[in-house]
């Protein structure tokens, strides 16, 4: 459906007819001078300056393959991942590739089943990518890797959310699992469903949105760990359309905030409220 944009009260939208060469648009991401990054169609990148559009294709240097995930940095870089196992690093005027399964990993892999689905900096200035056979964490040019044999409860992640205290939170892929990672250890954490994505809300309160739940209309938990403060059922539209993907943010005060909320199906939905203790 193209590019969507809304200001809280007027959405905007980008089309073939506005200049966007597809309106299958894919992963996105917002840099630190408010440019957007978006997968546009199968074999290119977009950066929108809320004006112009400006496309990446493998003529450019982008790395061959879908790309999964899209992260900015704030120093500008932007990361790609793809389903081949590649990360690229762009500075604006070239790529760096790193593959999963060569030697700057120190891996050597032959199997093709090495997606990127997640790519998340955390406050240390390490990034780490979520892979569907493990984790990994990237420093100073050095790839570090992370599986079941390092205490990973499963090796496929496909969400990642670092926090102030340097702690890393990951989804375990097709699992109702979770894990944090405090730089030594991991500690796991099961929830009774499967969760699609996560984002953070105040004070530690991670929401976590729903693949499965018993409830029909149930949509996204509000997490403490392992605790269940609360699940959120009364979202718009007809039961059965789960989330699919989550972003929060922080609105006047502390205690108020905002989840937007995307679907397969059914739209956007955008929550306002306090998602605390006494949830």
């Amino acid at each position: 459906a193209g590019l969507m944009r809304f200001d809280g009260t007027n959405q905007v939208r980008w089309t073939r007819q506005q200049g966007l060469p597809s309106d299958d648009t894919g992963a996105v991401a917002v840099s630190p001078d408010g440019d957007i990054w978006v997968v546009v169609g199968a074999d290119g990148v977009l950066r929108f300056d809320g004006t112009n559009f400006f496309r990446l294709t493998h003529k450019d240097g982008l790395p061959a393959g879908t790309i999964t995930s899209i992260s900015v940095t704030p120093d500008g870089r932007v990361w790609f991942g793809t389903d081949q196992g590649v990360v690229a690093r762009y500075d604006g005027r070239s790529f760096t590739y790193f593959d999963m399964s060569s030697d700057a990993t120190g891996r050597q892999r032959n199997d093709a089943n090495r997606e990127v689905w997640d790519i998340h900096q955390g406050p240390d200035g390490a990034v780490w990518f979520g892979t569907s056979d493990r984790l990994w964490r990237f420093e100073e040019d050095t790839f570090q890797e992370y599986s079941s044999a390092d205490g990973l409860p499963a090796d496929g992640v496909n969400s990642l959310m670092a926090a102030k205290d340097g702690s890393l939170t990951v989804l375990l892929a097709g699992t109702n699992g979770m894990a944090r990672f405090d730089g030594q250890r991991f500690r796991s954490n099961t929830v009774p469903f499967v969760v699609n994505a996560m984002a953070p809300a105040q004070d530690g309160i991670i929401l976590a949105a729903l693949a499965s739940a018993p409830p029909a209309r149930a949509r996204f938990a509000i997490l403490q760990g392992a605790t269940i403060l609360g699940i959120v059922t009364n979202s718009s539209g007809p039961p059965g359309g789960e989330f699919q993907c989550l972003a929060g943010a922080s609105l006047t005060s502390a205690s108020d905030w905002a989840v937007w909320a995307g679907t397969a199906s059914n739209g956007v939905v955008r929550f306002t409220g306090t998602f605390g203790r006494t949830t």
